[in-house]
């Protein structure tokens, strides 16, 4: 159920009670402010979601909030797969502990952090621990994956914060102004995938049918040679 100004009224009578020595609160024009702003912002929410933000808030921080923490908190309530970075590689690293150095245990990972991995590639991330195990470069995998993984996470958290109506608009303007540069990059993530697939044959051991199948390398370059 979207918020409500009533609704909202309550959580800033909230927000100024448990605050009421802050400056922010001294007059009654500011809250009136503070009332039509955040009823204005959150009015596409979840009345819920906005209220338990608010609630974690008052109960955890000596300062009144603002609403990029309401909405970082509420981002995290929604979002459960929108992993930290540092817990990510704690997922990545129990899994390589799990699966194996053989087959593909990114499968076993939530989207992003799968996304990060693939972009490694299962095998390179393993030849990288096991590097760091005989004392080269130890901790190397770690930093790949961090590398790759931090941005996407950012991105992803900050386009998450956002309102729905906002984040709606920014992703329709991004989607109308993609064009060439975006299909290409559809078509090498495409062309990526079918590369993992075939190599991910090879080391099952399916060799005949990976060489026969569309996926693999000579047949790919005998086809852009027809085209």
């Amino acid at each position: 159920m979207e918020l409500t100004k009533a609704e909202t009224i309550q959580m800033v009578a909230l927000i100024t009670s448990a605050y009421p020595n802050h400056d922010r609160f001294n007059s009654e024009e500011m809250i009136k402010a503070m009332v039509n702003v955040w009823a204005n912002t959150f009015k596409d929410d979840d009345a819920r979601i906005v209220s338990m933000a608010v609630a974690k808030h008052v109960q955890t921080s000596k300062w009144p909030p603002s609403i990029a923490e309401i909405r970082e908190i509420m981002m995290t309530i929604q979002c459960p797969d929108l992993i930290p970075p540092d817990e990510a590689w704690l997922a990545v690293s129990d899994v390589m502990y799990a699966k194996g150095e053989f087959g593909d245990g990114s499968r076993y990972l939530p989207p992003l952090i799968r996304r990060a991995v693939e972009s490694i590639g299962w095998s390179n991330l393993w030849q990288m621990h096991r590097s760091g195990s005989i004392g080269k470069s130890a901790g190397y995998d770690r930093v790949a994956f961090m590398d790759i993984y931090k941005p996407l996470y950012e991105r992803e958290r900050q386009r998450m914060q956002l309102a729905p109506a906002t984040r709606q608009r920014i992703d329709a303007a991004t989607a109308s102004l993609s064009g060439e540069g975006r299909k290409m990059l559809e078509d090498a993530k495409q062309d990526r995938k079918k590369q993992d697939d075939f190599f991910r044959m090879i080391e099952s051991g399916l060799h005949h049918q990976a060489l026969t199948t569309d996926n693999s390398p000579e047949l790919l370059e005998s086809k852009e040679e027809v085209q």
